[in-house]
Order: C-alpha cells, then sequence, then structure tokens
C-alpha cells in the first residue's frame, strides 16, 4: 500500500510539473541560473584571487586571531553543521546575544552581520575579531 500511495504521488507530481505553459516556464527560468554566476567583490582589490582565498581559508582556522589563543571562527561556523554551530545563542570566548549563521553562499548577500551594518563580507569579519565575547 505505502509503494502505491508513493508511486501515486509522484505521477501527481510529475502531471503537475507538465503543465507549466512555455510562457510560464520562460518566466520561471528567467530568475536562473542557479546557482547565479561568481562574481568579483568590486571593493575588495583582491576578490577571485587564487592566493587571498587561501588566505582566508587559513585565517577563518587560525586559533591565534583570539586573544587566548585557543578558538577560531570555526568554533561558531562548524563545517560538519553546516557552518553554524546549531545553538540559540553562539559561545566563543562568552555567549553572545545571537545565534551564529550558517555561512554557505555568503557571497550572493548585500548587507553582512545580524544588523545589516556592513556591506561586504571583509568588513563585517573584523567584528568578530575586535568583539571581547568573539575572539576578543
Amino acid at each position: 500500500m505505502k509503494s502505491l500511495c508513493l508511486v501515486l504521488l509522484f505521477a501527481s507530481a510529475s502531471a503537475l510539473a507538465l503543465t507549466f505553459t512555455d510562457d510560464e516556464a520562460r518566466k520561471i527560468q528567467s530568475h536562473g541560473p542557479w546557482p547565479a554566476a561568481w562574481k568579483g567583490d568590486p571593493s575588495n582589490r583582491v576578490s577571485g584571487n587564487t592566493n587571498a582565498i587561501d588566505l582566508g581559508e587559513r585565517l577563518f582556522f587560525e586559533r591565534r586571531l583570539s586573544v587566548n589563543g585557543q578558538i577560531s571562527c570555526s568554533r561558531c561556523h562548524l563545517p560538519e553543521r553546516n557552518w553554524s554551530d546549531g545553538l540559540p545563542r553562539a559561545v566563543g570566548l562568552a555567549e553572545v546575544d545571537r545565534n551564529a549563521p550558517s555561512v554557505v553562499n555568503v557571497r550572493y548577500h548585500h548587507w553582512f552581520g545580524w544588523d545589516g551594518a556592513h556591506d561586504s563580507l571583509w568588513a563585517q569579519s573584523i567584528n568578530p575579531i575586535l568583539d571581547p565575547r568573539e575572539l576578543g
């Protein structure tokens, strides 16, 4: 019975997918392509430079950026947790007043930080390094 229900579900989903007119399909496709093409950050003179990308990755995992030399950005942005930590409030050197957002696809954002105070990722990344509750 369960397999029959699945077959009917997929059959009805396929039938719905075929009901788009050519005009509707063009409108849907006009919102793509997915993923969007990569564009360099005009405010960052090394945007897209492989050496800068490598340095950024190393700094993301670098514990020496913290005042006590024990934590890095990856403390709250864990690769195995979709680049977040799953906690209601992030904990760096101390608990902060917000959670750690995922950094997946952050390159598509226009504003950064919970308050949207930064217009570039490189500018936003300075805050956690200086915040005494995060890296100090």
